[in-house]
């Protein structure tokens, strides 16, 4: 008598992708917010340190299941290892700016990665950009500036950590492009490991002994990390980049309400307005071809 009701009755393509792409946002939103309440008595480092350790134990014995001893082996070391650099960077400086800034107003400057990125592929990759790009880049830039607020008695250079902690993602993006024949599971072994080695060494200059909270707390970190992480890979396996590249914005919306939940504290009108001005930005320049032209709706 009734017909069975599927996501493409309702016009949705690759559901699949788009589940795990939310799922993801959601990952990394949960594992944002323990960092952040870690941070109230962990430093910084000890927890990015501790982040990387749970990416080490469980990529790495991935990675051997998988491919053996070539699971852990590449042709690229000196671009691994840059590209480990810039996303520990990143984690650092993210989580620097996560214990001055609330987690929604954090994760939408954060987000201005995507377009960081289309700035600097024409100088790295030789890639063009055209001008409804830089437009897409101008509007991000404005919901920065309205969430940031600088000039204006609100302002917290605390906002700059992570806008840096976004450039080096956008870094760590171009040399993961230029490195496109690499194994996945070779590239997080190869990250979580030397994220772990180098931040250690700050260990000895800044350690906190943990309570059975904080190390739930810095194990949640690590485990919604690298499952959002995964859950990345598997959404790009199932749809093309172009067409998931604006539900990752989402993330933005997933931060705000779970800080929201947890803290009773909306987010500010100018952190919802940016936030609104960085998901656009992200939307319009991936609707749009290299040329200019409109992106065809995905097959």
């Amino acid at each position: 008598m009734f017909k069975a009701f599927t996501p493409k009755d309702i016009g949705v393509r690759h559901p699949g992708a788009l589940v795990a792409v939310v799922a993801a946002g959601m990952c990394f939103a949960a594992g944002d917010m323990a960092a952040k309440t870690l941070s109230a008595t962990v430093p910084a480092t000890q927890i990015a340190w501790m982040r990387y350790l749970v990416f080490a134990v469980i990529s790495v014995p991935a990675a051997y299941a998988l491919h053996g001893r070539d699971g852990l082996a590449t042709a690229r070391p000196w671009f691994q290892a840059g590209r480990a650099a810039a996303i520990t960077g990143s984690t650092l400086l993210f989580i620097l700016g996560l214990g001055r800034l609330g987690l929604a107003e954090a994760t939408a400057i954060n987000f201005t990665s995507p377009i960081m990125v289309m700035a600097i592929a024409p100088l790295a990759l030789g890639e063009k950009a055209a001008g409804s790009r830089w437009m897409s880049a101008a509007i991000a830039f404005a919901g920065v500036l309205v969430i940031a607020k600088p000039g204006g008695g609100a302002f917290s250079p605390a906002a700059l950590f992570p806008a840096a902690a976004a450039l080096c993602w956008a870094i760590s993006s171009i040399l993961t492009r230029a490195m496109a024949s690499e194994r996945t599971e070779t590239t997080m072994a190869w990250s979580s490991v030397a994220g772990c080695a180098a931040l250690a060494v700050t260990l000895p200059f800044a350690w906190h002994s943990l309570n059975l909270a904080e190390a739930l707390l810095a194990l949640a970190v690590g485990i919604f990390s690298t499952g959002g992480n995964w859950l990345v890979i598997v959404a790009l396996r199932l749809a093309p980049a172009s067409y998931l590249a604006p539900f990752f914005y989402l993330q933005i919306i997933s931060a705000g309400a779970m800080a929201w939940m947890l803290t009773g504290v909306p987010p500010s009108p100018s952190t919802f307005l940016g936030g609104t001005l960085i998901a656009l930005a992200g939307i319009l320049a991936a609707r749009r071809k290299p040329d200019g032209q409109s992106r065809q709706r995905p097959g």
